[in-house]
């Protein structure tokens, strides 16, 4: 990194100057002795059967039905939307279809 310092002269022109910054030591590896870290591979957690012995696995909980009820809330209003939209399209006479 560059340290850039702006001075002015005698004469009056501005004068700046580059002073190179220092290498920062590195460790026999090649990394960066600041920011090593040892680095630990994740292993994955063993799976787990969520339904196993439970008596309604087939039926739907509650936040499942409540997540489905508020997707067609949200396709009728967007499908309401859109017929109000096209009621005045054709009303105004924009399109004329």
């Amino acid at each position: 990194m560059d340290e850039h310092t702006t001075a002015q002269s005698d004469d009056g022109h501005a004068q700046t100057h580059v002073q190179e910054a220092a290498p920062q030591p590195r460790t026999a590896g090649g990394a960066d002795t600041v920011t090593s870290a040892p680095v630990v591979a994740a292993q994955p957690a063993p799976a787990v059967r969520a339904v196993a012995g439970v008596p309604d696995a087939d039926r739907m909980d509650g936040p499942a039905f409540r997540e489905l009820f508020q997707m067609v809330g949200a396709m009728a209003f967007v499908g309401l939307l859109v017929a109000i939209g096209w009621h005045a399209a054709h009303y105004s006479g924009a399109w004329p279809y």
